[in-house]
C-alpha cells in the first residue's frame, strides 16, 4: 500500500507514515482481547508514540546510506538482493514495534508495574484515584490497588472527603473490615455493599444477630448459611426462609456422594438446574432429569430418537433399576448408566454389570466414595495393573502400592 518515491524530498515523511500505518494495521489485525476488560491494542496505542520515537531514528540510520545513494546517484542501481535486504529490514522493524509495544502492555498490566510504579504513587498521594488513572481497565491489579489503598488510608474523615458515593461506600467498607466494626457498615448507603460488609464481619465473629440486621434477603440467607457451615450446625439453616437456599445450606454440610445426592434431590424439588451445577458427579444426568417429564416410561424413552439413551439413564435413576440401563444401545452410555446408578445408590455391586475394565474400576472407586489416591491403589490391586501405582500422588501410598506387587 505504500511505495517510496525516488524524489529527494518527502521520503522521510513517507517512512514515518509507513511505520505508523504498519503498526496500527498489525495491532488491529493480530491483537485480540486479553479477557480482563482490556485489549493489548489499547495499551499499544498508548505506547505507540514512545515506540516510534525510539524505532524511527534507528530506522533512519539503517536505511540512510542506501537511500542516499539511491536518491542521488544515477549510476547506482539497487540489485534484487539489496532491495530484498531493505524489505527485510522494514519487516523486521515492524515486528520489533509489535513485540516492543506488546511487552510494554504486558508490563503495564503486570505485577511489577503495580508494585513498583503504581503502589508507591498511591502511598505518596494517599488517593485511590491513582488506581483509576494508572490502571484504567478492570483487572485484578486495579481491584487490588483500590482495596489495599483504601484499607491503608481509611478513616472517617478520609472516607467523607471522597466525592462519589460509591467511593465513600468502598472506603467505609474497607474501614469496617479493618476495624472489624459493623457499626461503620451502617454509614454505607448502598444496600448490597452494606449487607456484604455486615455479612463479612458476622461470619468472622459467628454473630447470628448481625445477620438479622442485613436488609437484602439473599445476603442475609448467605450469612446464615456461611455461619452454619463454619459451625457445622444444620439448625442455623432453619433461619433461611428461601426453600432453595435452605436446602443448599443443608447440602453444604454433607460430603461426597451424600452431598451430590442432596443437590440432585434439591434441584428436582425446586426445579432449578443451578443446584445440579453444584454437584461433583452426575451433574449432566441431574440436568437431563429436569427436562424429562415425570410420566416418562419405557415407551416414552423409546420414542425419543437421539435422546433415547439419555432418557433411559434418567429413567433408571428414577426407578432405581439398573436393568433399564440394558435398554441403552451405546456401550459407553450403558456403562455410564450403571456407574451413575451405583454412585447414586452407593451400591458397588451394580459396577459388576460393567464389561469395560477401566469403567469397572472407576465405578467401584466412585460408588465407595474414595479419594483419588485410595481409588488408584484399589484399582491397581483389583485389576492387577502395577502401572496405576504411578498415578498415586501421595508418596507413602504410591510406595505401598508398588510394594504390593513386589512381594
Amino acid at each position: 500500500r505504500f511505495r517510496f518515491h525516488r524524489s529527494k524530498t518527502g521520503w522521510k515523511s513517507q517512512l514515518i507514515i509507513f511505520s505508523i500505518a504498519s503498526s496500527s494495521y498489525i495491532e488491529d489485525f493480530l491483537l485480540s482481547p486479553s479477557g480482563d476488560g482490556m485489549t493489548l491494542s489499547d495499551v499499544n496505542l498508548l505506547y505507540l508514540p514512545i515506540t516510534l520515537l525510539v524505532i524511527v531514528p534507528i530506522f533512519f540510520f539503517i536505511l540512510k546510506s542506501k537511500l542516499k545513494k539511491w536518491n542521488t546517484s544515477e549510476q547506482y542501481q539497487l540489485n534484487k538482493k539489496e532491495k530484498l535486504n531493505i524489505f527485510l529490514i522494514i519487516i523486521s522493524i515492524i515486528v520489533l514495534i509489535v513485540i516492543f509495544t506488546s511487552i510494554l502492555g504486558t508490563v503495564k498490566r503486570g505485577v511489577y508495574y503495580y508494585s513498583y510504579i503504581v503502589s508507591p504513587i498511591v502511598d505518596l498521594t494517599h488517593s485511590t484515584k491513582v488506581c483509576e488513572i494508572l490502571l484504567p481497565y478492570k483487572n485484578t491489579h486495579k481491584n487490588t490497588c483500590i482495596d489495599q489503598s483504601t484499607s491503608r488510608f481509611a478513616n472517617p474523615d478520609y472516607c467523607n472527603s471522597l466525592g462519589e458515593e460509591v467511593d465513600k461506600d468502598n472506603c467505609f467498607n474497607a474501614l469496617a473490615l479493618k476495624q472489624k466494626n459493623h457499626k461503620v457498615c451502617e454509614k454505607i448507603t448502598d444496600d448490597w455493599t452494606r449487607g456484604n460488609c455486615i455479612k463479612s464481619i458476622a461470619v468472622e465473629e459467628r454473630g447470628l444477630a448481625l445477620c438479622e440486621e442485613i436488609n437484602v434477603e439473599k445476603i442475609k440467607n448467605s450469612c446464615f448459611s456461611n455461619i452454619a457451615i463454619k459451625l457445622k450446625d444444620s439448625v442455623i439453616c432453619e433461619k433461611i426462609k428461601d426453600e432453595g437456599e435452605f436446602g443448599s445450606c443443608l447440602c453444604e454440610l454433607k460430603t461426597g456422594i451424600d452431598k451430590d445426592n442432596c443437590y440432585y434431590d434439591l434441584a428436582k424439588k425446586v426445579d432449578n438446574k443451578f443446584y445440579c451445577r453444584l454437584m461433583d458427579l452426575n451433574e449432566n444426568i441431574c440436568s437431563s432429569d429436569l427436562t424429562i417429564p415425570d410420566f416418562a416410561d419405557i415407551n416414552y424413552c423409546n420414542s425419543q430418537g437421539n435422546d433415547k439413551d439419555s432418557c433411559f439413564i434418567v429413567l433408571a435413576m428414577r426407578k432405581k433399576n439398573h436393568e433399564l440401563c440394558r435398554e441403552i444401545n451405546s456401550e459407553y452410555r450403558k456403562n455410564r448408566c450403571f456407574e451413575s446408578l451405583a454412585i447414586r445408590l452407593k451400591d458397588s455391586t451394580i459396577c459388576e454389570k460393567i464389561d469395560n475394565r477401566d469403567f469397572f474400576g472407576s465405578c467401584l472407586c466412585k460408588s465407595k466414595d474414595m479419594v483419588k489416591d485410595d481409588c488408584m491403589n484399589y484399582k491397581a490391586i483389583l485389576l492387577g495393573d502395577v502401572r496405576l501405582c504411578d498415578s498415586i500422588f501421595n508418596l507413602a501410598k504410591r510406595t505401598s502400592c508398588f510394594d504390593h506387587f513386589n512381594k
